[in-house]
């Protein structure tokens, strides 16, 4: 009778533990090793990735994958409609092209399940996989790192864009410099301006390599309002094409975060692009533009600077109380100019903390002079 009793136990919980291994969670029949893998690759690989999902259907049921669906036509799917047994293991292939994708990745799959035979109007349980990764940005080429060729080196930049500057400021950049030729090469002297110092790690550079030269801009000695540049020049010991200059740009102001509202000028202009309409080649056309101060504070005209040499004018006032109205005359010149629409700006650089740079627009077109006629001589 014991013999008996513990057989039929030892039955039971045999029997038990196979149903345990294909407990079923309605949700996810399928379980997969590891439904979130990662990888490493780099900018510029054309091959696709290949991330293989291994999975088990813990379910009672024969499934059949239907459908695999991503957000992305850089990732392609690999599988096949065949029945899946309980307990069967197989595996799902994810394709993902990075195309020219860098930095972090994060991409999810859904795969649609349904027992099989499939009922293709039927519903579908949805599980999803997901992947994550890392795109190395591709190895620069020479030509890429340092563009600008000036004898026998390559510079990394010759333009400097500093964006916007403010007094009190002391800002830091650099360029750098690599010697393309098969002969040392050394800095024998720069030309700078006041707000300027350049700072080397070295000045004698081996063929191949490269030094960085900081640059340290004061920007309370810089001259000017609005857009300002500074250049500057070094000098290297090559027999030909030993100078290499260097221009520095930026939108020069005082730093008005810190005003109060209460205290702080509001600038209106009652037109930002004025149409002065059509005029015939080599006529001028003048134009105005009238604005207020709006606000509590006093309000400063930093500068007033057209992008052209074909225009010109300045504002009848610079410095106006709360309240007080101004205006700029403006005088368009259409000799050397191209026939046809014509667009222009005017730089505009105030002490309005929420409009410190504006700028204004004129329009207008330009046509070809009327061919007079030829006065006939009077036959007699």
């Amino acid at each position: 009778m014991f013999n008996y009793l513990h057989k039929v136990v030892l039955l039971g919980i045999l029997i038990l533990g196979f149903l345990g291994l294909f407990a079923q969670d309605p949700n996810n029949p399928l379980k997969f090793q590891n439904s979130n893998l990662k990888f490493k690759t780099t900018e510029g690989n054309k091959d696709p990735i290949i991330l293989t999902y291994s999975f088990q259907n813990t379910s009672t049921d024969t499934l059949v994958i239907t459908e695999i669906k991503s957000g992305c036509s850089c990732t392609q799917s690999d599988w096949q409609m065949i029945p899946i047994l309980p307990g069967e293991k197989n595996s799902i292939k994810i394709n993902y092209t990075p195309e020219e994708r860098t930095g972090e990745i994060e991409k999810g799959v859904s795969i649609a399940i349904k027992k099989y035979p499939p009922d293709l109007l039927g519903p579908a349980i949805t599980q999803h996989v997901f992947f994550s990764g890392f795109i190395s940005p591709k190895p620069q080429t020479l030509e890429e790192k340092y563009p600008i060729e000036n004898g026998q080196v390559r510079l990394s930049k010759v333009y400097i864009d500093l964006d916007t500057v403010f007094m009190g400021q002391k800002v830091k950049t650099r360029v750098v410099v690599y010697n393309s030729g098969k002969n040392p090469i050394k800095i024998i002297k720069a030309e700078t301006p006041p707000e300027i110092k350049l700072k080397y790690s070295s000045k004698i550079i081996k063929p191949g390599d490269s030094i960085p030269i900081e640059i340290n801009l004061s920007v309370d000695k810089m001259e000017g309002w609005g857009l300002v540049f500074s250049k500057f020049r070094i000098f290297t010991d090559e027999q030909n094409d030993n100078e290499k200059p260097f221009a520095i740009y930026a939108y020069r102001n005082e730093n008005l975060s810190k005003m109060p509202n209460e205290k702080a000028p509001i600038i209106r202009f009652d037109k930002y692009t004025v149409d002065f309409g059509t005029i015939v080649y080599g006529d001028s056309a003048m134009m105005v533009f009238s604005f207020r101060n709006e606000g509590n504070g006093q309000l400063i005209i930093r500068s007033w600077k057209p992008a052209c040499g074909c225009t010109s004018g300045m504002p009848e006032n610079t410095t106006l109380a709360p309240g007080e109205d101004s205006y700029g005359l403006v005088t368009f010149r259409s000799k050397n100019q191209s026939l046809g629409q014509v667009n222009k700006t005017i730089a505009v650089t105030t002490n309005d903390p929420k409009s410190p740079f504006i700028h204004l627009g004129i329009t207008g077109k330009i046509i070809e002079a009327p061919i007079l006629p030829t006065p006939q001589t009077e036959q007699k």
